[in-house]
């Protein structure tokens, strides 16, 4: 998966700062970054009584949740 790197980029200081915000608006205009065929479906998703902040569906249809701190 490619958002290893994303989450690198997003957690080196001094490299790139960026909100919360605006890594989650480059997520769902880019599903393509995380996987090929990658697709957004919504944004803050209860999960079992926590919230997960983006819900994406992969390219064999399995639901990915994703979580930034």
């Amino acid at each position: 998966m490619k958002v290893g790197l994303i989450c690198k980029i997003y957690q080196t200081k001094g490299l790139m700062k960026m909100k919360e915000v605006q890594f989650h608006e480059i997520l769902i205009a880019y599903p393509n970054l995380i996987e090929d065929g990658c697709v957004f479906l919504q944004s803050e998703v209860n999960l079992n009584g926590k919230r997960c902040d983006l819900l994406f569906l992969d390219r064999n249809k399995r639901k990915l949740y994703v979580r930034s701190s």
